[in-house]
């Protein structure tokens, strides 16, 4: 019998099947559910009473059913913990990129395609915002795979299955698992502390390890202790958690605190110091290489520290040792822990210190495991603390980064409310400029102009109080420029004019009073460029043609002064194809072809350096598609064949590459329509219809994946013309 592959980071149970107690009822049931035709099932019930080892007792036990299984443990966003948790190299197709929705995509397509049956488990939903985030990706979930969630609540997004408290026998069972009865203890008293703790699983294990630790106390000495404690016996009704529950939760969570104090008193200043940190981490397995690293634990003697302390914590009933998956403190206490020891930054300052340091300089794959930490300790401050304005700046532009925009623009909104709450004006200039990125990059303009005026007010104040200060004349530009491409994109080219005018007047100062400086002619050529777009989108093209002159005569002086520099060399591309096209819209072909041509062997040479860029390819692409289109134009068919044939090849090459990548599908599916028109043009109706159907057939497959409005658009013209030519 095959074993299933696994496609997740975690690869097995939190508990082995063989050490399971009971839940054969409830295993046979999830078993007959899922059997049955339901592909989402909802294991619902009280924090603690065995969930995640209920699915993970499924998922060993019907492991044979299965092709391919994955486990992730939920944070409350789905899409990042599925492109976190998955292992990358274990699925086929993926794009070489840290994007999280052009990954989350791929996956999804990727596990679409994969025989099946499959198993995903999400484990560990808390909340109904945590379940409600999950439902909102139901219409995207790949078929061929069961989805079996663990949940304290539900919405009724999810067929869910209430799990309950342990029998008297798989209780009693549990409890003699990790304590023989001592002398004294009687079986009524075991019965007794049972019935007090309500069978709970946690609460049971927790109690049996906590008196196993401690020789001088027996199950009297601990219903004294419970009961000094002024704690009512546990409801057994009430076992899954509702609105209606909460004062069953509550009481659970004094229970384990009343444990967890004499737990206290059995260990050290080291291992409570730890325990009060591991609280504050994100709820899910911690590989030890992991803690290691967020810990600052590098000598060999810090490791061998760490891993007694570790161990010290699991035989006191504390922690669970997952082996290779990591070590995993249950929520639950984690929450019992943080009532201990409230949240502070004190706590964790030399952690942040550490995990904002990797964030900022680390290769982003390498530091991608950290994020999750640094989210959880912020989170569990309630961004409270104005020294985490600096982290949470960097942890939002390390979602910016993996393209994760809503993440990123709320980690940025909590440094931008931190700084203003300490009059920090520069910073607050700075994050109200991300902000105002974020809302454009989510195409919410309006947004995105008040951020940036609020950008521009505070660094017009600061100039006005430091007149000859450059680096803030600097923002100044930057700020104009914001503002300019933001009413640009509103279509308002007047008031997008007005601000790269002020821009390019305030950059010409800068460099007329320093000439030799690379960084300033650099924004002078910028200028010229937003000058030449928006008189372009005016229609006027004299005036376009103008300022691309100037902009493509300074970035040849920068090329010439700096040879080697691929990014300048990527700017005089931009500059002749802007040249390019001004000259194509007026008409001169001559001229047009001419810029394309020196677009397109720059391109080749920037190519030829770097064999392995996906962008450079794309672009040289593009360039074989303006060729294409130049010589279409002149008449000259066969050469501008030549051309969308090469566009046509390099697009199947990047998407072959990269199947899961949208934009490569969506432009290789741009590529077969250029040729479809040539061949209509050129009045051959089975070539064309052969090509708008290749076209057609992305368009549709992307189009369903993205619901963007423009693939919907193209999908509706190609059906035109394959119905005029069939």
């Amino acid at each position: 019998m095959q074993s299933p592959v696994f496609i997740s980071n975690v690869k097995h149970a939190p508990l082995a099947a063989s050490l399971v107690i009971g839940r054969t009822d409830e295993l046979q049931k999830i078993a007959d559910a899922l059997d049955k035709g339901d592909d989402l099932l909802l294991l619902n019930g009280m924090g603690g009473v065995g969930k995640t080892t209920l699915a993970g007792f499924y998922m060993e036990r019907y492991a044979a059913r299965y092709q391919h299984i994955a486990w992730i443990s939920c944070s409350g966003d789905f899409r990042g913990d599925l492109v976190r948790q998955l292992n990358r190299q274990r699925i086929p197709g993926l794009p070489d990129t840290d994007n999280v929705p052009e990954l989350f995509a791929a996956m999804l397509l990727s596990m679409e395609d994969m025989p099946g049956p499959n198993l995903l488990i999400a484990d560990n939903l808390n909340t109904p915002a945590q379940i409600e985030d999950l439902a909102q990706h139901k219409p995207q979930f790949p078929r061929n795979w069961k989805m079996l969630i663990t949940a304290r609540c539900n919405t009724g997004a999810f067929p869910e299955r209430a799990i309950g408290v342990l029998e008297d026998e798989e209780a009693k069972e549990l409890f003699s698992r990790h304590y023989a009865l001592r002398t004294g203890d009687t079986e009524a008293q075991l019965q007794d502390l049972l019935h007090k703790v309500g069978r709970h699983t946690l609460a049971v294990e927790f109690i049996a390890k906590t008196l196993a630790q401690l020789p001088a106390w027996n199950l009297a000495r601990m219903l004294r202790h419970l009961s000094e404690k002024g704690l009512a016996d546990l409801s057994t009704a009430a076992t899954v958690i509702t609105a209606h529950s909460r004062d069953m939760r509550v009481l659970m969570e004094e229970y384990l605190h009343a444990i967890f104090e004499i737990n206290l008193g059995a260990i050290g200043e080291k291992p409570r110091e730890l325990l009060a940190q591991l609280a504050m981490f994100p709820a899910q397995p911690h590989p030890f290489p992991i803690l290691c690293q967020v810990l600052g634990c590098t000598a060999e003697a810090e490791m061998d520290l760490l891993a007694a302390t570790l161990n010290l914590l699991k035989n006191n009933g504390l922690l669970e040792d997952l082996a290779a998956d990591g070590w995993y403190l249950h929520p639950l206490l984690q929450e019992v822990a943080r009532q201990k020891w409230p949240p502070s930054y004190e706590t964790v300052a030399s952690i942040l210190d550490r995990l904002e340091e990797a964030l900022d300089n680390w290769p982003l794959p390498e530091s991608l495991p950290l994020l999750p930490y640094a989210v959880a300790i912020v989170e569990r401050l309630q961004f409270e603390d104005a020294q985490l304005a600096s982290v949470c700046w960097t942890i939002s532009d390390r979602y910016y980064d993996i393209g994760d925009f809503p993440n990123s623009e709320r980690f940025m909104q909590a440094s931008n409310r931190l700084y203003v709450s300490v009059d920090d004006k520069r910073n607050m200039g700075v994050t109200f400029e991300r902000l105002g990125r974020l809302a454009k990059d989510q195409g919410d303009m309006e947004k995105a102009l008040e951020f940036f005026e609020q950008y521009k007010n505070i660094n017009e104040e600061a100039c006005s109080a430091n007149p000859e200060s450059e680096d803030l004349k600097n923002l100044l530009t930057i700020s104009y420029e914001k503002m300019g491409d933001i009413f640009q994109a509103q279509g308002k080219m007047d008031e997008a004019l007005n601000f790269f005018e002020k821009k390019l007047k305030l950059t010409e100062e800068l460099y007329a009073a320093n000439p030799r400086s690379e960084s300033l002619k650099s924004g002078m050529a910028i200028s010229y460029e937003k000058l030449g777009s928006t008189y372009k989108a005016r229609g006027e093209m004299d005036e376009a043609l103008s300022f691309f002159e100037k902009y493509k005569q300074f970035t040849e002086e920068l090329c010439a002064a700096n040879p080697h520099s691929e990014s300048l060399k990527h700017y005089l591309a931009a500059s002749y194809e802007r040249l390019g096209s001004i000259f194509q819209a007026q008409g001169k072909m001559d001229e047009a072809l001419s810029f394309f041509e020196k677009r397109s062997k720059l391109g080749e040479e920037l190519y030829v350096a770097n064999p392995h860029s996906e962008s450079l390819k794309s672009g040289l692409a593009i360039s074989y598609s303006k060729l294409g289109s130049i010589f279409q134009a002149q008449g000259k068919m066969d050469k501008a064949l030549s051309f969308f044939e090469k566009y046509k090849q390099f697009n199947e090459e990047l998407y072959t590459a990269n199947p899961r990548s949208e934009r490569l599908g969506i432009g290789l599916g741009v590529s077969y329509t250029k040729l479809a028109e040539w061949h209509k043009a050129q009045k051959n109706p089975a070539q064309a219809l052969e090509y708008y159907r290749k076209g057609l057939a992305l368009y549709e497959q992307w189009h369903a994946v993205t619901g963007r409005l423009d693939v919907g658009g193209w999908i509706e013209v190609i059906r035109g013309r394959i119905a005029e030519l069939e």
